[in-house]
């Protein structure tokens, strides 16, 4: 209950501190409503009007805890994030057409090698794509399990209540 709400169990009383001009008495006819609310917070409404029941309209924070929504594993946003950026995409759709070295994308995408390379190596650590020397060069493959792994988590986590 609020802190705002003085009870006192002795007297079988609750009170709430406030100028009134009446005292409500509780009877079996009478009785006490008391409405958990996460939309009051943080104050303490109090019905006495006649024909409506004594009601009393409390903060309870633990409504809404209970509404929020579940935040995905840390895994699953890892690789949302590495998906968030128009240049990963663009060369994760190349790539998934098929593999490629930073020397053959960099101009499809429109950036520098060294620019497309850090994209690449977040793709990779986030395990959507995959790099494997081939000589000099580093060709880069994508991760179609961890694609369809993803796409599963996500439809989890959306689909939680």
């Amino acid at each position: 209950m609020s802190p705002q709400l003085l009870i006192e169990p002795r007297k079988q009383e609750i009170r709430r501190e406030l100028p009134h001009e009446h005292t409500v008495e509780l009877s079996p006819e009478t009785e006490l409503v008391l409405v958990p609310s996460a939309f009051v917070w943080p104050h303490v409404p109090l019905n006495c009007d006649a024909p409506w029941p004594p009601t009393i309209v409390y903060p309870a924070p633990f409504s809404l805890a209970e509404g929020r929504s579940k935040l995905p594993n840390e895994e699953v946003v890892h690789v949302l994030r590495a998906l968030a950026d128009e240049t990963r995409l663009r060369a994760l759709k190349l790539i998934a057409a098929r593999a490629g070295s930073t020397q053959e994308l960099a101009p499809l995408v429109g950036i520098s090698e060294a620019g497309l390379s850090k994209h690449l190596r977040l793709l990779a650590r986030a395990g959507l794509v995959q790099g494997r020397r081939d000589g000099y060069y580093v060709l880069y493959s994508l991760e179609s399990e961890r694609i369809a792994t993803l796409s599963d988590a996500v439809l989890l986590f959306l689909a939680e209540p």
